[in-house]
């Protein structure tokens, strides 16, 4: 049985995923090889120092605009709590009950409490 020129007979899964990861191992070197050719080029940073895609920026960040009597803030933790809850806090949902919308008030109460919070700071 032939299949686009190869015979299907003598077909080899272990051979198959063998040239598959080489080629894609191959491919994902290019890949990465370019990524860091284009990145160094461009901003002059070389992305073997930085573990992951996040760090790459911040470090684009710090070495292209972040000025150099600039400094980035270290927060307090009442600081990073209260910024920390910005991003994970609660929920806001609403409900109709007999054809009417009234949004959940339950979180009134906390945005009172963090607005105390700020005026503090």
């Amino acid at each position: 049985m032939l299949a686009k020129g190869k015979d299907l007979t003598k077909w080899d899964l272990r051979k198959e995923t063998i040239e598959y990861c080489e080629q894609d191992c191959k491919t994902l070197y290019y890949a990465i090889n370019e990524f860091s050719k284009l990145i160094y080029l461009q901003f002059g940073v070389d992305i073997s120092k930085t573990p992951t895609i996040s760090s790459l920026a911040f470090r684009i960040f710090r070495v292209n605009f972040l000025r150099k009597n600039n400094s980035i803030a270290i927060l307090n933790s009442l600081t990073y709590d209260f910024i920390y809850q910005s991003y994970y806090g609660g929920a806001v949902d609403a409900y109709i009950p007999y054809g009417k919308i009234l949004k959940a008030m339950m979180l009134m109460h906390y945005i009172l409490l963090l607005w105390k919070i700020i005026q503090c700071l």
